[in-house]
């Protein structure tokens, strides 16, 4: 696939000019068909998952992933904007990265956007299933232009200051905070991976919309645990208490731009741990359970509306779904929202106008290609319907 551009100008990977329709004031994106995915329940016990028992099948074969070259995405000649470039320095300064020129109407905003490919695993346990999960994504999608965070396969997770691979952990957040600041993006779209993986994209539109930022946090737990308060020591139980300036000291110090607490949303968070209700007691973080956005999903967007944020970061954990539907996850937790709420949901988001990011996290493969039509519902309902192919 290729990107159609000006004569004479290269594309940086992961950069894409885009036309102006289906993500309202965002670029329009591309997303192909055809997808893949034999789980067992699993809980999530204070600060991390614990099997209920029914022996999962082992990992596959360790393997390199998928590297070498970003694909390049091509787009239909006439959809394309005519002839406007943008050179956006402000945040790229700041992180000290380099100016990415975006062809982009001057009506909108402006600034590249960025596929941050990040299957990290290590924050859920000592199974990869997450790295393969991410893997069978990406495979869906292979023309889009992902940047790759370089993940370790490494099995041995030693467990320092508390946490469960830290070291492992603590190189890739470094890595993808590093590429953050070179492709200094303005909109992101992250795939992983475990929760873990969202300090450095949060952290980057943090800082790039100086906090006018809306982060909703779609996920059956809190993830604000913190070393102490995690009896298992994974870290994917404790991101979002890193982003609100809490944690580990070294992760913590990766957060640049800290969230307020009022910037936050919890949506369909129903199995918290005791001191994970006391930290959202203390701190007043908002919250909206799955039976609220069953019943009424534009609630979502009319909560950014409400609390008066003019941009939002969507971070999508899978098992916010319930798992009757949507088991494919590395913590089923019943009670959740059902899929056709979420896509709907999602819609409303985009409609509305402000969403400048989002991830997909936590998908555990399951038989053949299950679950992976949802997630690509979910792409499309947030990022805009496309065509299915596209002429030469």
């Amino acid at each position: 696939m290729r990107v159609s551009r000006s004569p004479g100008r290269s594309p940086r990977a992961g950069v894409i000019p885009v036309a102006p329709s289906s993500w309202p004031g965002r670029p329009e994106m591309y997303l192909p068909h055809k997808p893949r995915p034999n789980v067992t329940p699993w809980r999530k016990s204070p600060g991390g998952c614990v099997s209920t028992g029914t022996p999962r099948p082992e990992p596959s074969p360790r393997g390199r992933g998928l590297h070498g070259p970003s694909h390049q995405v091509r787009q239909h000649p006439a959809r394309l904007p005519p002839r406007f470039t943008h050179e956006d320095t402000s945040s790229a300064k700041a992180f000290r990265g380099n100016p990415v020129k975006v062809h982009l109407p001057s009506t909108h905003l402006r600034g590249p956007m960025l596929f941050l490919y990040f299957p990290q695993w290590q924050g859920s346990g000592s199974s990869d299933e997450l790295y393969r999960g991410a893997v069978l994504v990406r495979q869906r999608w292979p023309e889009l232009p992902w940047v790759e965070v370089p993940v370790t396969r490494e099995t041995a997770l030693p467990i320092r200051h508390g946490i469960l691979g830290y070291d492992a952990l603590l190189a890739q957040q470094q890595a993808a905070a590093a590429l953050l600041a070179h492709h200094a993006p303005a909109r992101l779209v992250t795939l992983g991976g475990d929760c873990g993986v969202e300090l450095a994209p949060v952290s980057w539109l943090n800082h790039r919309y100086a906090g006018d930022l809306a982060v909703l946090w779609l996920d059956a737990h809190g993830d604000l645990n913190t070393p102490e308060s995690s009896p298992s020591g994974h870290f994917h139980g404790m991101p979002l208490r890193c982003l609100l300036g809490e944690g580990e000291p070294a992760l913590t110090r990766l957060v640049t731009s800290r969230l307020d607490p009022r910037q936050v949303l919890l949506a369909g968070a129903r199995e918290l741990d005791p001191p994970e209700s006391d930290f959202i007691a203390a701190r007043q973080l908002s919250r909206l359970t799955a039976s609220r956005l069953n019943d009424e999903p534009a609630s979502l967007a009319r909560w950014v509306g409400e609390a008066g944020f003019s941009q939002v970061y969507l971070h999508l954990d899978l098992d916010v779904l319930e798992p009757t539907g949507f088991p494919y996850v590395k913590c089923p937790t019943p009670g959740g929202v059902t899929s056709e709420a979420l896509v709907a949901a999602l819609s409303h988001l985009r409609e509305g106008g402000r969403l400048v990011g989002l991830s997909v996290l936590e998908f555990v493969p399951g038989e053949g290609e299950a679950g992976l039509d949802l997630i690509d519902r979910l792409l499309r309902a947030a990022l805009g319907e496309v065509p299915e192919s596209l002429p030469e």
